[in-house]
């Protein structure tokens, strides 16, 4: 049976603990407040030499090790999904580049890498990028000698872990600039480097450095900051009155899919090929001669739905045609035409 806790002894280890605090609060006050763990996606993963059942155990236990980190994680999978929708570089896994990949992903840091089998053996490399600039935040290159699957999946584990210490070290000497712009997709140069466009999240060297958020060819805004090691530095600039205009588009007519035309079509001229056919032997004999076929009725039938059938075809075929002639007859739409115009770099 449970032995109760006694209420004075209770009591006086609640008291011992609070006094414990209250006296390291100045402590817990001075310390430099860490740079906030974010999000990251799971960019690219190559595997050699592996089952198909391995990789995936491995990919799993590398986003389960990063979620203990306290990364909120976008797996493989979902990130090339969505750097397709929105019309990422394919093959971006460094560089500059990765700044696109940062807003089609909304993440701020990405994991690259991969394991090569050899036997019982396997090397394996991961890779942590920061997406403000493309810079190599913590990188783990070890091998696993005469290995089992777990193992191996230990060690992927325990790599993650290096990974995010390795990061953090690295983060205590450097300096976080988080930067947006009202409208966002402005241009962000730091020492009159691009490194982006708003919102990014990056990575700088401490101390004084020039700032210059701006829409390319209207102006913006520059200044100097200053970057304290270990600590973000956000900054918010206003660029209503530089921000390229937005050109008011027609909306699209609705398009009928494709599909129930031809679907419509197709039931149709079932309908009516078997309504005639029907029709067609209404009168002769069957197998028995004693008796004839009485099918006209249902002919007639099965001929009139299917006619409609194919009128209802026909008119939707006809109201969609303004829909497909549009962009042929007045050329690109209008938010196209801005797009081509001028305003933000589509990189």
């Amino acid at each position: 049976m449970a032995r109760r806790a006694q209420p004075g002894r209770v009591g006086g280890r609640v008291l011992v603990l609070g006094l414990a605090l209250l006296a390291g609060a100045p402590a817990f006050a001075q310390a430099p407040a860490a740079i906030p763990i974010s999000s990251a996606a799971i960019l690219e993963l190559r595997f050699v030499d592996l089952p198909p059942a391995l990789a995936e155990q491995i990919r799993q236990r590398l986003r389960h090790a990063l979620n203990l980190e306290g990364y909120k994680v976008v797996d493989e999978k979902r990130s090339q999904t969505q750097l397709r929708e929105e019309g990422a570089p394919p093959g971006c896994l460094v560089g500059p580049c990765l700044a696109r990949v940062a807003r089609g992903l909304k993440v701020e840091r990405v994991v690259v890498g991969g394991v090569r089998g050899q036997g019982s053996s396997y090397d394996y490399t991961l890779t942590l990028l920061e997406t403000g600039g493309g810079s190599l935040l913590a990188q783990v290159n070890q091998r696993c000698d005469v290995c089992s699957f777990k193992d191996l999946e230990e060690a992927i584990g325990r790599a993650a872990a290096q990974l995010h210490k390795q990061a953090l070290v690295y983060l205590s000497t450097r300096s976080q600039l988080k930067v947006s712009s009202t409208p966002p997709g402005a241009d962000v140069l730091v020492d009159d480097l691009l490194i982006g466009q708003t919102p990014l999240s990056h990575v700088a060297t401490p101390g004084l450095h020039s700032l210059e958020v701006a829409f390319r060819g209207r102006g913006g805004q520059k200044q100097e900051i200053a970057l304290a090691p270990g600590k973000t530095r956000i900054v918010h600039v206003d660029l209503g009155r530089f921000a390229p205009p937005v050109v008011a588009s027609e909306p699209a007519p609705r398009r009928i899919p494709r599909w129930l035309i031809w679907t419509t079509l197709g039931a149709g001229a079932a309908l009516c090929g078997a309504g005639a056919g029907l029709w067609a032997i209404d009168g002769r004999e069957t197998s028995d001669p004693r008796y004839l076929h009485d099918t006209r009725s249902a002919g007639v039938a099965l001929v009139s739905v299917g006619a409609s059938t194919l009128a209802t075809s026909a008119l939707l075929y006809f109201l969609d045609l303004p829909s497909r002639r549009r962009p042929l007859a007045n050329g690109p739409s209008a938010s196209r035409r801005a797009a081509l115009s001028g305003g933000v770099d589509a990189r």
